[in-house]
């Protein structure tokens, strides 16, 4: 019966330990998963960020852009018109060499 009690209280013991570790590399685990959920949420928020500025300078980039388009359609116009003229008074210089043949 003593040798029984013996191997029990040995056996209890070991048990005892080796859960100590286990409960101790558990908690460690559960450390390290806050810590990951952490980071990942602080990624996430870091990468809304970053789509606001890109929305951002996507929006900017369309004003600039049409802003561009409309000065060079402006400045087409512009020149469209000088060409009308200067056809004009090629027109009228013609005109005034018939004229002056006559």
């Amino acid at each position: 019966r003593m040798a029984r009690a013996e191997v029990d209280g040995h056996v209890e013991a070991s048990v005892a330990v080796h859960l100590r570790k286990v409960c101790g590399r558990a908690m460690e685990m559960e450390e390290k998963a806050a810590v990951l959920g952490r980071t990942v949420a602080q990624q996430t928020e870091a990468f809304k960020e970053q789509g606001k500025v890109l929305a951002g300078v996507r929006e900017e980039t369309k004003k600039q852009l049409a802003a561009t388009i409309a000065g060079l359609q402006q400045k087409v116009t512009e020149q469209g018109g000088m060409i009308a003229k200067l056809r004009e008074d090629v027109a009228l210089g013609g005109d005034l060499k018939e004229q002056k043949r006559t």
